[in-house]
């Protein structure tokens, strides 16, 4: 079942007290993702570099987590991106550089990432 939400472009997971982290693996090989929803949850660990090299992905929502370390620089990979929010979380980095080389299309961009307690060192803006 999982697979088959993978593959239909959208993966919705989000308010399921799930925790610990989700393996690249999982989500690397579904080039047809668009939406990646799995907020307010407990997943921990680095997040999924693999997730900025899907060719479709347009929307990431995985605020309220527990995901820690940098946000890679692999974003600028996430071409057709228009939303991320990954606020709330405790990552330890400025961000990416590659975020303002994001092309927009047609597309208007929004990107959320807040300042918070948990993610004190977070700076920078879209």
């Amino acid at each position: 079942m999982l697979k088959r939400g993978l593959h239909s472009g959208s993966l919705s997971l989000h308010t399921n007290f799930f925790n610990g982290s989700v393996p690249d693996s999982s989500i690397s090989g579904c080039l047809n993702l668009k939406r990646f929803e799995i907020q307010d949850n407990g997943f921990s660990g680095n997040f999924h570099v693999g997730i900025w090299s899907l060719p479709k992905i347009r929307l990431i929502r995985a605020e309220n987590n527990r995901f820690s370390g940098k946000i890679p620089e692999s974003i600028s990979m996430a071409k057709k991106l228009e939303q991320v929010q990954i606020d709330n979380n405790t990552f330890i980095s400025k961000l990416p550089q590659g975020l303002g080389q994001v092309e927009k299309g047609q597309y208007k961009a929004h990107y959320h990432f807040e300042l918070t307690k948990k993610s004190k060192q977070l700076h920078g803006t879209p």
